[in-house]
């Protein structure tokens, strides 16, 4: 990571704070800890993937277009413009900051469990998962945000994608739909998503571990490059008229 990437990373942190969204996704933990102290072991190994799947799919999209929106009303954009970043520079900052912001959540989530309950993870498998699921997630983010007209826009768009794909993941995480129908539903990414973060507390098959990694690093990789950087440049063009 380059000096201007770590200078870009560290105004989204601002940014974060600035705006109160750390605070508010703290509290959010904080209330993911206490109810996960409230189980006992079973019940865990479903709930701790799904605080991961929370956070490393609806979270990263929503904080994504929250902080995209905050830099419209502070005319970012237009200061980038004049200086040295590279529009991959900009969008890289993104990603490194929705990746950082999940990893800070397993810190602090494997931090209360093993200090309260003794429990740990297979940190092994579950960090590279954390960081391809919020990498694909936290670009899926820029893309719905830049092809919205308001923050309205921005949430509805976040909410739709939460009932479509994200929903059937978290019913088959908690047994609610059978795994016969959830192997077919490994082609929503956040079913890819679930299966990876699973491997934490649970043994996973190991074909559908590497069609998770696989699939999901394609799928950042199509995104970023057909839609994500297009989208940017749209963006751009709309916001500054240049």
């Amino acid at each position: 990571m380059n000096k201007r990437v770590g200078v870009l990373v560290a105004g989204e942190w601002q940014r974060f704070r600035k705006y109160h969204l750390l605070t508010a996704n703290l509290v959010l933990l904080l209330i993911w800890i206490l109810i996960a102290l409230a189980l006992d072991t079973e019940e865990l190994k479903p709930f701790i993937p799904f605080i991961f799947l929370m956070d490393a799919t609806v979270m990263n999209i929503a904080l994504t277009g929250t902080t995209i929106f905050y830099e419209k009303q502070e005319h970012t954009i237009n200061a980038l413009l004049v200086s040295p970043v590279t529009e991959n520079e900009y969008l890289c900052s993104k990603v490194v900051t929705g990746i950082g912001n999940s990893l800070l959540t397993l810190v602090l989530i494997g931090l209360a469990m093993w200090l309260v309950k003794g429990i740990t993870f297979n940190y092994w498998s579950l960090v590279p998962a954390i960081i391809v699921v919020a990498g694909f997630h936290t670009l899926l983010g820029i893309a719905l945000t830049y092809g919205a007209k308001d923050f309205t826009g921005i949430m509805l768009r976040a909410i739709l994608y939460m009932f479509v794909f994200w929903l059937p993941a978290v019913f088959g995480l908690f047994g609610l739909i059978s795994e016969d129908v959830m192997k077919y539903v490994m082609v929503f990414p956040p079913e890819s998503s679930a299966r990876l973060l699973s491997t934490s507390v649970t043994t996973i098959a190991v074909w559908q571990i590497v069609f998770g990694y696989l699939y999901l690093a394609l799928l950042s990789i199509v995104i970023y490059l057909r839609v994500v950087k297009p989208g940017f440049r749209r963006y751009v063009v709309r916001e500054t008229g240049v």
